[in-house]
């Protein structure tokens, strides 16, 4: 856990992140909420391509009606957040595999978009992490974090 609370308490280290996760998911959210972070689960089990992906992630963080279920819609919603006002956002993506084993290039698209958002936090001082359960960091070259 303290690997991931040093991750949190540097908004420089917004970023995506493979999470490899040893203790309960509520011992982050316990975490996450302490920074006074804004904290989203998005269950990745069931998606398989692009527009599953998009409808999820619309789910889990409540974006507005007007989300319009495109790329260039997801990295305004993220770059935004107002309905979400937080200190900071971590965002844990469970099952990022099976997204990827089914549409490996639109996967990859989605990880592009969420290390652009976390470049545009960053810029703003604040945290924004998006912690991928189920995926080797190898294959995406990205650092890992124990919580």
């Amino acid at each position: 856990m303290k690997e991931l609370i040093d991750v949190m308490d540097d908004p420089f280290s917004s970023g995506v992140y493979v999470l490899k996760t040893d203790s309960a998911a509520q011992d982050l959210d316990e975490a996450v909420a302490k920074k006074g972070f804004g904290s989203f689960h998005v269950d990745g089990a069931n998606v398989q391509d692009k527009n599953q992906f998009l409808s999820v992630f619309a789910k889990a963080l409540q974006f507005p009606a007007y989300f319009g279920f495109n790329w260039d819609a997801l990295e305004d919603c993220l770059t935004d957040l107002s309905w979400h006002e937080a200190d900071g956002y971590v965002i844990v993506y469970t099952r990022f595999d099976v997204f990827f084993e089914h549409d490996p290039e639109e996967a990859r698209t989605a990880l592009d978009i969420m290390s652009d958002c976390a470049d545009f936090w960053r810029g703003q001082g604040k945290t924004f992490l998006m912690l991928l359960g189920s995926i080797d960091e190898h294959l995406f070259d990205l650092q890992s974090v124990r919580h």
